[in-house]
């Protein structure tokens, strides 16, 4: 989106270039949480994950003598906290910290600890029972609605590519052949900025509904990568509804123009949210002239763009800009327009067209700022990838790949609730 500005002498909104807004979220210091020292962060990640699955714990009862569930789970949300890449690499860095194998559960002083092997096997009896975290998931979701004030009052949705622990090259021959590696995973296309930088990958979907302000995932879905993202969006926001709040007043959802289309908007305009979606100029109707496109309204007479004056129930007002600013005299089609002072008026109805009638219009400076926050969703995947795992895909098939995802979220949010909650002591102790 481009920024605003008025022309000279008229007051004419017109687009130009111009600086990118800096969108900074409410959790100052917040990627310093990622980078603590690993016992630390491993300790605090897990006492908060063990009080929200700790029930189900006890009822899997115990493993092998020497260790118990509870330390192969352990094991599986240290690989996930510590941004480790695989199973092995948790083994190697128990056995060199004594402090480690404390916080897991497993004598210090001893040797025997469970095999990469073992540890695989209780990742897939995990993943067996993945309602499991899905619930955790969701009760990280109600604690962050509780404790972060305004959770929900701004939305970020996105999708990122997941590539499938299989070569995708040749899955398709093998899988007429009845031996394909990853049955679920399918071939999807990542665009760039405009079309440009397409990236073809073989796996699967990670499509997040964040909060813009906190940065925090409050729904998650994870697809094959073929699935487009603007279908899964009424999904997401039911999942987020049923955890966060109810408030009155009108909320935002920020999204690219993936998740632009007529149904989308529709839908978040009559679940109480302004939509913040770029319109695709490819997919506006070539029988009218006007709107822009970027979805503001043009003058009949001058064919330039009316000035926004607000919006009015169920409606957007427009008004002729030259009489707006007091410069009525200046428009080269005047005789065309209303005698009257106040200019020509039009409306537009938001609900007959909830799409190319915004309720918020693209090309005002509010949208643009607001829009600006979406940047939240990206700073998230970046510390899932970076600093959880979550790019360190070393399984097979959706339910796998899914519970992955779903321990790298449980310790976003386990961390979030850590930084908070000591940013909300050293406030008090200031």
């Amino acid at each position: 989106m481009t920024p605003i500005e008025k022309g000279p002498n008229l007051g004419v909104s017109k687009p130009t270039g111009g600086p990118k807004l800096s969108i900074q979220s409410r959790l100052p210091g917040f990627q310093v949480t990622f980078e603590m020292p690993l016992v630390e962060k491993a300790r605090l990640v897990l006492e908060e994950l063990e009080e929200m699955v700790g029930g189900a714990l006890r009822q899997w009862g115990r493993g092998r003598k020497g260790w118990g569930k509870r330390v192969l789970f352990r094991m599986v949300v240290l690989r996930h906290a510590a941004g480790m890449a695989s199973f092995a690499e948790v083994r190697r860095q128990l056995e060199c910290s004594r402090e480690l194998r404390e916080v897991v559960g497993l004598d210090p002083q001893g040797a025997e600890m469970p095999s990469p092997a073992a540890i695989s096997r209780f990742f897939a009896f995990l993943s067996e029972r993945e309602e499991l975290l899905t619930r955790a998931f969701s009760e990280g979701a109600r604690r962050l609605a509780d404790t972060l004030p305004g959770l929900g009052d701004h939305l970020s949705a996105d999708s990122t590519m997941i590539n499938s622990y299989a070569n995708g090259h040749g899955e398709k021959e093998r899988r007429k052949e009845r031996r394909g590696r990853d049955a679920e995973a399918n071939w999807g296309v990542k665009c760039g900025n405009e079309g440009k930088g397409k990236k073809y990958v073989f796996g699967y979907k990670l499509h997040l509904l964040v909060d813009s302000h906190w940065e925090v995932p409050v729904a998650f879905e994870v697809t094959p990568a073929n699935v487009h993202d603007g279908r899964r969006l009424e999904g997401l926001l039911n999942e987020a509804e049923e955890v966060l709040p109810r408030r009155n007043g009108l909320r935002y959802l920020a999204a690219d123009t993936a998740y632009d289309s007529e149904a989308n908007c529709r839908m978040l305009w009559e679940r109480g949210y302004l939509p913040l979606i770029p319109l695709n100029p490819g997919t506006v109707p070539r029988d009218q002239d006007l709107l822009d496109k970027q979805g503001m309204a043009l003058c009949a007479f001058t064919h330039e763009r009316l000035s926004y004056a607000g919006r009015d129930g169920n409606y957007t007002k427009w008004r002729c800009p030259y009489a707006r600013r007091g410069k009525r005299m200046l428009c080269p089609q005047q005789h065309h327009c209303s005698r009257s002072p106040y200019g020509e008026t039009i409306k537009l109805s938001i609900s007959e067209h909830p799409r190319l009638h915004a309720p918020l219009p693209r090309g005002t400076h509010r949208f643009r700022r607001e829009f600006a926050k979406r940047t939240s969703v990206e700073h998230v995947f970046s510390r899932l990838k970076c600093s959880l795992a979550a790019d360190d895909v070393t399984v097979l098939g959706q339910k796998k790949v899914r519970t992955h995802l779903l321990l790298s979220l449980l310790c976003y949010q386990a961390l979030t609730l850590y930084h908070y909650r000591k940013a909300q002591k050293l406030k008090q102790a200031a």
